[in-house]
């Protein structure tokens, strides 16, 4: 979006005498989340999932990539993963692009990100998902989650089942999100 907050809906114009008509174009990009209590303010945008991987193929920041099968099992199935895990998969040469998540201080730098999943077979195509690195102090964690930052998966299952077609993933969320406010 340019210039506002919110993503524009599909315009309609037509060109004069053409009897062209463009009902609209392009995929959504980002998505202010201004509005929802638990994203992190100094960050307030979301990468939107149907633009994921088109951007990840731009982005020199703010990506992680999974090498492995087993993480990216470990990841789709938590859909929620603290950073001390994150941590020693990056040490195991598990992940990828840890780094671009820091802050100068080395600290876990809240905020959306782009996950790239290891295909699950030499043929399948990559799959990327919308994701966020959430606070300690964050609103969305539970008291049990809230002890150290945590990568959140935000796409759905159907996005997540071609990353892990073998095995289902729905339902699988252990992390509960609290009620919405205002910031």
């Amino acid at each position: 979006p340019v210039g506002g907050d919110e993503p524009r809906a599909a315009t309609s114009c037509q060109a004069e005498g053409s009897g062209v008509r463009l009902l609209g174009a392009g995929l959504p990009a980002f998505c202010s989340m201004r509005s929802v209590a638990w994203w992190p303010c100094a960050a307030p945008w979301r990468v939107c999932q149907e633009s994921c991987l088109l951007l990840a193929q731009l982005m020199s920041r703010r990506r992680l990539r999974l090498y492995t099968a087993a993480a990216t099992a470990e990841v789709v199935k938590a859909r929620s993963v603290p950073w001390a895990r994150l941590l020693a998969m990056a040490a195991a040469a598990e992940v990828d692009g840890i780094c671009s998540c820091k802050d100068a201080d080395g600290n876990a730098q809240p905020g959306a990100l782009v996950v790239l999943l290891a295909p699950h077979a030499a043929t399948s195509p990559c799959v990327a998902v919308s994701a966020v690195l959430l606070a300690p102090e964050s609103s969305a964690l539970s008291p049990a989650d809230a002890k150290q930052p945590r990568l959140l998966l935000l796409a759905s299952d159907d996005v997540l089942e071609h990353a892990m077609p073998a095995q289902s993933v729905r339902g699988a969320q252990p992390i509960q999100i609290q009620a919405e406010a205002q910031h």
